[in-house]
């Protein structure tokens, strides 16, 4: 079983929106679940976890070592929570998994290697998966799934799910006739981009074309109205 990542945490009694404090001391609150377990509040340092999310980011063990429990935790990153404008970190979540129990997870896609089509031919490459949703236990959960380019060679060449050869312990539930990347000609692409304004621009100049005859319409209707009676 490859080594985990270690990452401690002591037990949190800050809660709701109190827990502002903590970050501005450079701790991140966190929460511990698990199947059949209770949820458990515990901070961890911001500085360690960042360093072990950039490490193992949502697809790896980490040893959780909590103060004043005996046993470490293997725990995943189910959810990380950061503000979209200064990056900082809210809020973990942190799910506890049984090393004996298989579970289902998606690993990213790596893509590596050169494409001679689109180095070559200046084929536009097109990636339509950019994960697998794959199932095993938690120590055979692979790191990442790389995928070579180099075999797209020519217009129209594609790589499948099912060409993707992974180790006997990962099991891959996708559609294994699920196109993962392929490169098409420039041309196609150009052709596909061009569709569309023209598509969505016809019914707007059929809008703006019918506006002043329904102005006009109007402009009568009240006048008719306005027409002192005999």
């Amino acid at each position: 079983m490859k080594q985990k990542t270690q990452l401690q945490a002591s037990p949190r009694q800050v809660v709701g929106k109190k827990v502002r404090f903590l970050r501005r001391d450079g701790i991140t609150p966190a929460n511990v679940f698990g199947h059949g377990l209770a949820s458990v509040a515990v901070q961890v340092d911001t500085k360690q976890l960042r360093q072990v999310l950039s490490k193992v980011g949502t697809s790896q063990l980490i040893t959780l070592k909590i103060e004043g429990e005996s046993e470490p935790r293997n725990v995943l990153v189910r959810d990380a929570q950061v503000n979209p404008l200064s990056r900082e970190l809210l809020h973990i979540d942190l799910y506890q998994v049984s090393l004996t129990e298989r579970m289902t997870l998606d690993i990213p896609i790596v893509l590596v290697g050169e494409s001679l089509a689109v180095k070559k031919l200046g084929a536009v490459m097109l990636q339509s998966l950019d994960s697998f949703h794959v199932e095993c236990l938690p120590g055979d959960i692979p790191p990442a799934i790389e995928v070579d380019l180099s075999r797209l060679a020519e217009f129209g060449d594609s790589i499948h799910v099912k060409e993707i050869s992974l180790s006997d312990a990962v099991t891959v539930l996708d559609d294994p006739d699920e196109v993962i990347v392929s490169v098409i000609a420039p041309a196609a692409e150009e052709a596909k981009v061009a569709e569309v304004p023209v598509a969505e621009a016809k019914p707007a100049e059929e809008a703006e074309a019918a506006q002043p005859a329904e102005k006009d319409e109007a402009k009568k209707g009240a006048a008719k109205k306005t027409a002192p009676s005999d």
